[in-house]
């Protein structure tokens, strides 16, 4: 039931309404075509996109600031993983406008 949970306004969708990332297929806004899409597990998902630890929405900076420090954590610990798991999502963030070029 998970993969196909998905959100109005979510990040995932803000990511789905993006033409590129369409264009590169990716699926929908649903938690499983995003963990398909940018390679990650639903729990790395989950601590990127969720706001249960910051109310009822999630910021765009929110969103950004724990790409960056997944990003981070992986480089520091598993830099070859990293660039698979974490660089398209990093570069989706990028060409949507939460995460700085």
């Amino acid at each position: 039931m998970r993969p196909r949970l998905r959100a109005d306004d979510s990040p995932l969708s803000v990511a789905f309404g993006n033409p590129r990332l369409r264009a590169e297929c990716l699926a929908s806004d649903t938690i499983g075509d995003a963990t398909a899409f940018f390679g990650i597990r639903e729990r790395e998902l989950h601590y990127i996109v969720c706001f249960c630890h910051s109310g009822e929405t999630i910021s765009a900076e929110t969103a950004a600031a724990r790409v960056r420090f997944a990003l981070a954590r992986e480089l520091e610990h598993k830099p070859m993983r990293t660039l698979g798991v974490f660089g398209g999502l990093a570069a989706a963030l990028t060409e949507i406008g939460i995460l700085p070029p």
